[in-house]
Order: structure tokens, then sequence, then C-alpha cells
């Protein structure tokens, strides 16, 4: 079912799609053969404690060896979506760890989500004063942060034409926003190592 939550990976993943992004879409989604598993050395990715993060650092790995990785249009992977805050903040957190500790972006992504943050804070600090200029001035990296993200939300449903994007573009604003705090919580609880042991955790 479709909520305020949920649809914020509807929107990622027609973003995706627009954009023609080549990237991971998620561990469901990778078919390998064993032999590229044995010639790299990688059946420890295999393991019985296996990492979060595994599909995304095996794509990175294969990735830096020019392996070409190919993408087949009519495949068809159901997967559960968070539809809570609650599960939201949790799942994304547990990916935001394996990101922080694999991705050489992690940092600059951290510090420009750092950024945002002051710059809300202090938008809305002098908003609530009543001091329209400062607050537009020190708001400015929040302001272009939320016009970005609602021009990628307007661009889907430009594209798709399903007024469910209108809907939903408020809560994908929102929960962009909540992601900077994630990237940040990330960098200090990194080294926290979670393995799947059945079923995803929740």
């Amino acid at each position: 079912k479709t909520n305020s939550i949920s649809s914020f990976f509807l929107f990622e993943k027609e973003l995706s799609r627009i954009n023609k992004d080549c990237g991971l879409y998620g561990g469901g989604t990778i078919f390998l053969r064993r032999e590229i598993i044995k010639e790299n050395n990688l059946d420890y990715l295999f393991n019985k404690k296996v990492h979060v993060g595994i599909d995304f650092n095996l794509f990175k790995k294969l990735k830096e060896k020019n392996y070409k990785i190919g993408f087949s249009e009519k495949s068809k992977v159901k997967t559960h979506l968070p539809s809570t805050f609650k599960h939201f903040i949790k799942q994304e957190s547990r990916w935001l760890r394996a990101w922080s500790r694999l991705s050489k972006d992690s940092i600059q992504n951290i510090i420009k989500s750092l950024l945002i943050i002051i710059s809300s804070i202090l938008f809305f600090n002098f908003l609530i004063k009543k001091d329209i200029i400062f607050s537009l001035i020190l708001g400015a990296i929040f302001l272009i942060f939320v016009a970005k993200i609602f021009a990628k939300g307007l661009k889907v449903y430009t594209i798709t034409k399903n007024k469910l994007f209108i809907k939903y573009l408020p809560s994908y604003i929102f929960l962009n926003y909540i992601y900077c705090f994630l990237r940040i919580l990330a960098l200090f609880s990194r080294n926290k190592t979670i393995h799947f042991k059945g079923e995803r955790p929740k």
C-alpha cells in the first residue's frame, strides 16, 4: 500500500528510470556467475555472516575491475517497502552505515548534509524572529536543497502524469531532509556491524 513513507522509494525508482541511472537497485536484483566469485576471491562476502551492504560492496568491486554489468528491463523483483516512519529510519540507517564504510563519497555527502541542517536551523530561527532578509541569506543552502528536491519530484510527475507524485511530494521533500540527519548519524555508528540472519531485521 502506497503512503507518505513508501512513496519515497517510488520517487527514487522513477528518477532512476527517467535518468537511466546505472546504479545498484538492491541485492534482490542481482544474478552473478560463480566463476567471477572464485576468480576475484569474493567467497568471504557469502559466508554465514552476510554483512549489510554486501550488494553495494560487490557492485563496487566489480565496477572497479571493469566487468560488464547487464540489466534486464523485463525482470521483476518484489520487495517490501517501509510503510511507517520507524521502519523507514531503521532500514535506511542500516544501509547508510554500510554506505558510510564503503563509499568514497560518503564524507562529502555528510558535510553537505551538515550544511543543509545548519542552514535550516538558521532559516527557521530568523523566520520566527520575522527577520526575512537574514532568514533568506543564512537559509540559502537549505532553500536550494528544498528547491532541488521539489524539482526532482515535479519532474517525476511531469513525465509519469501520475497524481500520486503530487500528493506525496511534500513527504518526499521531508524524508530527504530526514536523510541528512541519518547520514550524519551513520558516520558515528559506521563500525557497528550488522549481519543478516534469515529474514531482514525489522
